[in-house]
């Protein structure tokens, strides 16, 4: 297993523990550890998709430099991994579980 992989991976309960001790309710923080489990594990395969498809729709860019070409494939994976996040945040808002309020209400202690 990829030593970077196993680190994330390891540091997601770190993540969950310390969302707990700030105040957020157990629920809410194990979902979002879920939530950075799906992003850390999908990333991979993400990273392929956004590739394959700019390979395919984009064929001009293989004449462009290493660096361009970078540049917009981490471009559009940050666009992908943005709207990938924000769908799940929307679906759990339909499910009635509002993240938001949930954060805010524990900032505010």
């Amino acid at each position: 297993m990829d030593k970077r992989l196993l680190f994330r991976l390891l540091f997601v309960p770190l993540i969950v523990y310390m969302l707990c001790s700030i105040g957020l309710h157990i629920e809410v923080a194990l979902i979002f550890g879920v939530i950075y489990l799906a992003f850390i594990l999908l990333r991979g395969k993400l990273w392929r998709g956004v590739d394959k498809a700019i390979e395919k729709h984009l064929p001009f860019t293989r004449r462009w430099p290493d660096n361009a070409q970078k540049a917009l494939l981490v471009a559009m994976f940050i666009v992908a991994l943005v709207i990938l996040k924000q769908s799940v945040y929307f679906a759990l808002g339909l499910a009635g579980i509002d993240l938001q309020e949930a954060i805010m209400s524990a900032a505010a202690g």
